[in-house]
């Protein structure tokens, strides 16, 4: 039996599935199965996964029906027989060394969750969010929730951390379908239930940011159901933390607020017709907690006006008038 379990849902991905899978194999961790979930593809991703099945017996492929990311990720955990489950994306590149320091990190702790941090690297080849200390923390249940919430060491992502499956199995966490940015919600629920999270801060997982991904154009393609669905996150978390977690509510508020402050540009760049009464209901929020609105403005990278209008204009008005500073700025 394997001690680790990583599972990579696949989805049209023939154009670059190929690094991801050798940097599986580059491994210096060798006691691990890799579950292939395969969501319906169109392409020929399906046989890339059957070919490296052939190479390698320590890889499954399942082929299902297209369900979506959360779906292929629920299929490989029920299927995973490891100790620990991991995560992949299907167009990411594992550092060599990735697994092999969370599964030591975890053992040598005795914990729930073991996690690293990553890199981000765009279209261009510019490498991002870079800078790591390299140090190892050891976090508790509410110190491992306050991390989820601040991200100011740790990120919210499954694909830099392995679950002890048993933990999994215990508390039934799996990914919400039909949700986006479903990681947020899963690790929501973990770091809940977490007894202790190591974390070690160093770069052991490359993001691949593609401008055509799924996740970064879903706003464009369904305006309405992005919006319910971030707002459905963000209500979930912030309800969740004032009644477990009351001294770390403005936390969660800060991320509520992040999220309303995107998702009203997004808007402004989509379209005002379309998200209503959403657009309304943001616009509220901000306003009833205008206080820490304000005295963040910097963490929202708005200025002194920028934050005024946001919380005095009618939310027509605000829209009418960000779209014509974003036609200047053109």
């Amino acid at each position: 039996m394997p001690l680790l379990t990583i599972v990579i849902p696949v989805y049209n991905a023939e154009n670059y599935l190929k690094p991801c899978l050798d940097s599986v194999a580059a491994q210096e961790f060798t006691d691990y199965e890799l579950v292939l979930v395969d969501d319906g593809s169109a392409d020929g991703s399906g046989r890339i996964c059957d070919e490296y099945a052939v190479r390698d017996p320590r890889i499954r492929v399942i082929h299902q029906s297209n369900g979506g990311q959360a779906a292929a990720r629920n299929r490989g955990i029920d299927a995973a027989v490891g100790d620990y489950v991991g995560f992949c994306d299907n167009d990411d590149i594992l550092h060599p060394s990735i697994f092999r320091v969370l599964v030591e990190n975890a053992g040598a702790a005795g914990t729930d969750i073991s996690a690293c941090s990553y890199n981000e690297r765009d279209m261009r080849g510019k490498v991002s969010h870079d800078r790591h200390s390299g140090e190892t923390f050891y976090l508790s249940n509410r110190g491992g929730m306050e991390q989820f919430l601040s991200r100011e060491k740790m990120d919210i992502y499954v694909w830099t951390k392995i679950y002890r499956r048993t933990f999994l199995e215990a508390h039934g966490i799996r990914f919400e379908q039909g949700r986006n940015d479903e990681d947020f919600l899963f690790n929501y629920a973990a770091f809940r239930r977490a007894g202790q999270t190591v974390f070690t801060d160093r770069a052991l997982y490359t993001y691949n940011v593609r401008d055509d991904s799924e996740c970064r154009m879903f706003y464009k393609k369904d305006l309405r159901r992005y919006l319910h669905n971030t707002l459905y996150r963000t209500y979930k978390i912030e309800s969740g933390i004032r009644r477990e977690y009351p001294e770390l509510l403005s936390l969660a508020k800060r991320q509520t607020i992040r999220y309303h402050i995107m998702m009203i540009g997004r808007i402004i760049q989509t379209g005002y017709r379309l998200s209503e009464p959403y657009f309304s209901y943001m616009m509220r929020y901000l306003r009833e907690n205008r206080r820490q609105v304000i005295a963040q403005r910097n963490y929202w990278g708005m200025s002194r006006l920028g934050i005024s209008l946001l919380l005095l204009l009618p939310p027509r008005w605000y829209c009418f008038y960000r779209r014509i500073l974003e036609k200047v700025r053109k």
